[in-house]
């Protein structure tokens, strides 16, 4: 991994601190909710969307570490499906606290996180390709 994709990592990362420990929780004042597939507010949809994007991501995982012994593939291509699988979770958990809970405005925790997760994939994906 070259040190310039480390670099863009820290500073992803360090710029979602800043964003929800800085703006969501001292100036907006918005608190965060744990994080549980199970928690009592959350619909029966989403659990069932959450559960059914994790056994399509263990699918993807064999899939892709079965071909050829995983020989060849790149880490790229490895990391994919982990991407995707935390960019949809936390993408759908913002929208159903968006649609429940809207004037919480908790969904702003759960869609800077997915947007972390795809701005750390593709600059994975365009510096390591």
């Amino acid at each position: 991994m070259h040190s310039v994709t480390i670099i863009g990592f820290i500073v992803i990362f360090v710029a979602y601190f800043l964003f929800i420990g800085i703006y969501l929780r001292k100036r907006r004042g918005i608190k965060s909710l744990g994080g549980s597939i199970f928690l009592k507010d959350r619909n029966l949809l989403g659990i069932v969307l959450e559960a059914a994007l994790f056994v399509g991501f263990v699918c993807a995982l064999i899939a892709i570490n079965m071909k050829d012994d995983g020989a060849g593939i790149s880490l790229t291509a490895r990391l994919s499906p982990f991407a995707a699988l935390f960019f949809l979770q936390t993408l759908f958990r913002g929208i159903g606290e968006w649609r429940a809970h809207r004037e919480e405005q908790r969904y702003w925790y759960e869609w800077s996180a997915s947007l972390t997760v795809l701005s750390a994939f593709t600059l994975l994906l365009i510096l390591e390709g």
